[in-house]
């Protein structure tokens, strides 16, 4: 083989080497954070389900999407389907307000009803968002997440960046996509959880008060012959000092 056509295929082969390489090592970067997000995702799920009480699920969830999208703030809101508004239950950060009515014209009430993630990079000259929320709070950027449980949006996630504005990546709005139908899901069982609870003691009360109006049942007759019997005796023995204590008995 000539110098020439070993200087083509070298020319050749070895770009196609370092290319085949570069993308290998990118297929396994790219395999390992997969790797690495599903393992947050199995903890976070873990975390929130042994959660003790709902309140305990909500921080839970606000403290997580926070860490995980490296964000300023993050809040909760659920829907209150009396006061027809979006209620603030939790925060990393006091809110602007105590909830959302069902009526304005908000980035978390649009998030709601459109049943879709919502990302506002600029918040400050977005008309979609509450003005008045945003200067309180200092946002620039917003990420409003629905919360699904059975095809049902329970409440919204709103992860904020305040000090500069920001995009979130596809890989973080699928993330906390996740952890929102995560939390929504670990909140639903909560609450079967407290139902069974509820009517497992309804149920033990029930059973108590049984019991115990049959030993009352099972004790009124023989106290009522024995009754019968003091009244019997009373009207033998007359005014003796045993009538007395007949008498004790039969008030008893």
């Amino acid at each position: 083989m000539s110098d020439t056509a070993l200087i083509l295929l070298l020319m050749i082969f070895v770009p196609a080497g370092l290319a085949f390489g570069v993308a290998t090592w990118a297929l396994r970067r790219k395999s390992e954070a997969q790797q690495r997000e599903l393992a947050t995702l199995y903890a976070v799920a873990e975390s929130m389900i042994s959660a003790s009480d709902m309140a305990e699920i909500h921080r839970r969830i606000v403290q997580t999407l926070q860490a995980m999208l490296e964000a300023s703030h993050c809040y909760l809101l659920l829907n209150n389907r009396v006061s027809r508004q979006l209620d603030v239950l939790a925060g990393t950060d006091k809110f602007a307000c105590a909830g959302v009515p069902m009526d304005a014209a908000s980035g978390e009430v649009t998030c709601f009803k459109n049943k879709a993630l919502l990302e506002v990079p600029d918040a400050e000259n977005c008309p979609f968002v509450d003005n008045g929320i945003v200067r309180r709070l200092g946002q620039k950027s917003v990420l409003y997440v629905p919360m699904v449980s059975e095809g049902e949006v329970i409440g919204v996630l709103e992860i904020d960046q305040r000090g500069h504005r920001r995009r979130f990546s596809e890989e973080q709005k699928a993330c906390a996509q996740h952890v929102a139908n995560l939390g929504a899901l670990a909140m639903r069982l909560c609450e079967q959880r407290s139902m069974r609870e509820q009517l497992y003691r309804t149920e033990k009360m029930a059973a108590v008060g049984e019991l115990i109006s049959g030993v009352a049942h099972d004790l009124k007759n023989p106290l009522a012959a024995m009754s019968g019997l003091t009244e019997l005796a009373l009207a033998r023995c007359g005014d003796s000092s045993l009538a007395q204590e007949l008498r004790a008995i039969h008030a008893e």
